[in-house]
């Protein structure tokens, strides 16, 4: 009886033992997602200060005519620890004006790598998928790749990631 005693005990402390090596193995893996302040979803709040919707009205023909137009747009990053990131694009818009209604919606979805050494980062897209106006548009044709990497500094203070681009664009995204 004592030997199975024995036997159990040292069965027990072979498991406690393994059981705290893999938490403590957990709790150590888990802490890496600290040290990446890009992780996670963040929405695009302004481009060298103006909003998504203001950039896209000012490259639009339909500033020029007499039509009434409106446009909603939604625009968001997300940042995953393993350096892979996927930015979604959505777009509404209508514009109206003597009899003329011409409305439309599409998405842009590109995907593409990610990396940060201190203050500096690393944007690599690699595939873009476009749907609806987007793709009627033709920039489903556009190939990104290497070339189109864009480099720079950035910054967090709270929910608010600043990059700024080695091209000039101050780019300022919020934390969803």
């Amino acid at each position: 009886m004592i030997k199975i005693f024995k036997t159990m005990t040292r069965c027990l402390l072979v498991f406690v033992s393994l059981w705290i090596s893999l938490l403590m193995i957990g709790i150590t893996g888990c802490g890496e997602d600290d040290d990446n302040e890009w992780v996670g979803t963040w929405t695009l709040e302004s481009i060298g200060g103006e909003s998504v919707e203001q950039v896209l009205a000012e490259e639009s023909e339909f500033n020029e005519t007499d039509l009434d137009f409106s446009m909603t747009a939604t625009y968001e990053i997300t940042f995953d620890n393993d350096g892979v990131m996927e930015v979604e694009h959505t777009m509404k818009f209508e514009a109206k004006g003597e009899g003329l209604v011409f409305s439309g919606e599409g998405l842009m979805r590109m995907t593409g790598t990610y990396s940060i050494s201190g203050p500096n980062y690393t944007i690599t897209p690699m595939e873009i998928e476009v749907t609806g106006a987007f793709k009627d548009l033709g920039l489903e044709e556009e190939s990104v790749g290497p070339s189109d990497e864009d480099t720079g500094t950035w910054s967090r203070k709270g929910n608010t990631l600043t990059l700024n681009s080695d091209d000039g664009s101050v780019i300022v995204l919020k934390k969803r």
